[in-house]
């Protein structure tokens, strides 16, 4: 079996980003047999291994479909893998090769079920240090406000159950780690930053027009309340409590910084108000937590940030 499966999925990424990430993957010099790597060819309009040498050919799973997206290409990625770990790449990024190969060796040495780091569009990484831990996982979301980006963690396979992506949503990142941290005993925090993350104009999180942020902002909503509904132990409400009350929050900042009005918001609290979500926990998470909740249940202070966040 191999250590740890890579599952990148591929959509209309250009050849030398899609490249690039493959190379940097190789780079690493990992022993044969102790990593796959898995490209789920999720209906491009274009034969993406037409350039790839033919060692690489020998050294990947190129799986193909119709394009169904993200959450469904992760999703058959999962379906094939065999490693003990799972790393997510998107196309357009890669990894560091020295120090994500570090993460290897210290979730493996360790036991770790999970392994969170950073993520950075600075092309240099960070110096790999002893990460913090181990944290349960509801332990951890009690203490800090985690990430919600799935390639910004390694985790065990045999972690995820029946676990997987929600497939036709965006935000499907926000459900899926969330329940994987729910799942985890050993969580360990790295300050390192292995992925070198691209914001590339075209891809989905840079798409800005009105109709599909409205959506994107409803289905965020939605996911919170089945967060919320999630069933758990007495032990674990505090971390999810914390966990829903920050998504809670981005959802009002996100819907005042976009709609620049007071008027969605005030509807929007309402909504939450019947799912007792506002007013908002009064627990000091973070300074700007406690400063945000503040100002968001003061009606002025809420017409005076839908203003600035307007310029």
């Amino acid at each position: 079996m191999p250590h740890i499966t890579f599952i990148i999925p591929v959509y209309n990424v250009p050849d030398k980003m899609l490249a690039e990430c493959l190379q940097h993957l190789f780079d690493m010099q990992l022993p044969g047999g102790s990593y796959e790597v898995i490209v789920v060819d999720d209906g491009n309009t274009h034969d993406i291994t037409a350039l790839w040498p033919e060692t690489w050919r020998q050294r990947i799973t190129c799986l193909h479909q119709s394009n169904q997206g993200l959450s469904a290409a992760r999703n058959t990625g999962i379906a094939h893998a065999h490693g003990t770990y799972l790393q997510f790449v998107d196309a357009d990024d890669y990894l560091f090769a020295h120090s994500y190969k570090a993460a290897i060796d210290f979730a493996l040495a360790h036991d770790a079920d999970l392994l969170a780091f950073h993520m950075t569009r600075k092309e240099v990484a960070t110096t790999w240090t002893t990460p913090d831990g181990p944290f349960t996982g509801n332990g951890y979301m009690a203490l800090r406000n985690m990430r919600s980006a799935a390639c910004g963690y390694m985790f065990k396979r045999n972690l995820l159950g029946e676990l997987r992506f929600t497939p036709g949503i965006v935000h499907e990142d926000v459900e899926f780690t969330t329940q994987l941290f729910i799942k985890a005993q050993r969580i360990y925090d790295a300050t390192a930053t292995p992925y070198f993350y691209r914001r590339r104009q075209g891809s989905i999180t840079t798409r800005t027009n009105r109709a599909d942020t409205l959506h994107n902002l409803n289905t965020f909503e939605q996911i919170i309340y089945r967060l919320q509904a999630l069933p758990h132990s007495t032990d674990a409400h505090y971390g999810i409590e914390r966990r829903v009350a920050t998504l809670a929050m981005e959802l009002v900042y996100n819907t005042l910084r976009h709609t620049h009005g007071t008027t969605s918001v005030n509807a929007l609290l309402t909504r939450l108000a019947t799912h007792e979500l506002y007013p908002f926990p009064n627990n000091h998470y973070t300074f700007k937590y406690s400063l945000f909740r503040w100002l968001i249940m003061q009606r002025l202070t809420r017409w005076l940030l839908s203003r600035v966040l307007k310029l």
